[in-house]
């Protein structure tokens, strides 16, 4: 195949927009240099958010058939970019709002005349093929918390994770709300496990209505949920945990004639740089503890 060479007097945009297919487009240094229309439209990124990124730091997560992300070795173009000359895949695309979506991918080398190799591309569509759909029940099993709906604790360690990768290129702070309905086990026990299902649904709608677009809201186990924020200073990050305690403090549930009411306790951690994933789950619910001793009232790092 043969592929002018970027910065060459070639209207290459224009092209790729006239495509149903989503095309990315990566030069030699696995920077991306083109994102078009179709790739936007299918994947929910801006051409900005994307664009002039290395290929390792763009946002856009492919899953595999068991419903896991895709390690960088295992990423398409890095793949080809070790000699495979064309990599095809069925695989799954997590969407800019976290849904995921069946693909097919193709990955192939972009070679100038001279048969050098001067970039790579990833071509892909949604997918009707019967495989696609085992993929996404696996990965709805694989990330998704079948009570509440909200992704799980699997899939808030991964992004955990990724997260903290990316805080060791920028420096920039983020941070986590934990929260904990004290008083679910004794409506399971006083009222049902269903009256309690409905008083954790009822928590995870309050919280997605009432969140802002970069939140990214789980569960994490029994009475606890967790929200990762792009909040690096502690004292909006306490304004924000106070509006969420007065919504969820307002929470109450009727079934069978019973009505009960929500007691949350809430605890909130910024994650620094050189932070784990074990420490700050650890401090998140030490602080947590200390909320449920003070009377559910808010707990938060030292200064």
């Amino acid at each position: 195949m043969s592929f002018p060479p970027f910065g060459a007097d070639f209207n290459l945009e224009i092209l790729l927009n006239q495509l149903s297919d989503g095309v990315i487009i990566v030069d030699r240094n696995l920077r991306i240099r083109h994102f078009n229309e179709a790739a936007q439209a299918l994947s929910g990124y801006a051409h900005t958010d994307v664009i002039n990124r290395a290929h390792h730091e763009r946002p856009i997560e492919y899953i595999d058939s068991n419903g896991y992300p895709l390690s960088e070795l295992q990423q398409p173009l890095a793949r080809t970019s070790r000699g495979e000359t064309c990599f095809y895949a069925t695989l799954y695309l997590r969407h800019q709002n976290g849904w995921p979506i069946a693909i097919w991918l193709r990955a192939i080398p972009l070679l100038d005349e001279a048969g050098q190799v001067v970039g790579m591309a990833e071509i892909f569509n949604r997918t009707k093929d019967e495989g696609a759909g085992k993929i996404s029940a696996l990965a709805k099993l694989a990330f998704n918390d079948p009570v509440t709906q909200l992704f799980n604790r699997s899939y808030l360690e991964v992004k955990l994770r990724s997260a903290l990768g990316e805080m060791a290129n920028t420096l920039i702070p983020c941070s986590l709300l934990m929260l904990s309905i004290t008083n679910l086990k004794q409506i399971n026990d006083q009222c049902g496990a269903e009256m309690g299902d409905k008083l954790l649904q009822l928590t995870a709608k309050t919280l997605l209505a009432n969140s802002e677009p970069e939140e990214l809201i789980c569960r994490w186990q029994g009475s606890k949920l967790v929200i990762l924020l792009q909040q690096p200073k502690r004292s909006l990050l306490l304004l924000v945990a106070n509006k969420k305690k007065i919504l969820l403090d307002q929470l109450s549930v009727s079934f069978n004639g019973m009505r009960v009411h929500a007691e949350v306790a809430l605890s909130a951690t910024v994650i620094h740089p050189g932070d784990t994933l074990p420490g700050i789950i650890e401090r998140a619910d030490l602080l947590l503890r200390q909320s449920e001793q003070s009377g559910n009232r808010i707990a938060i790092d030292a200064e």
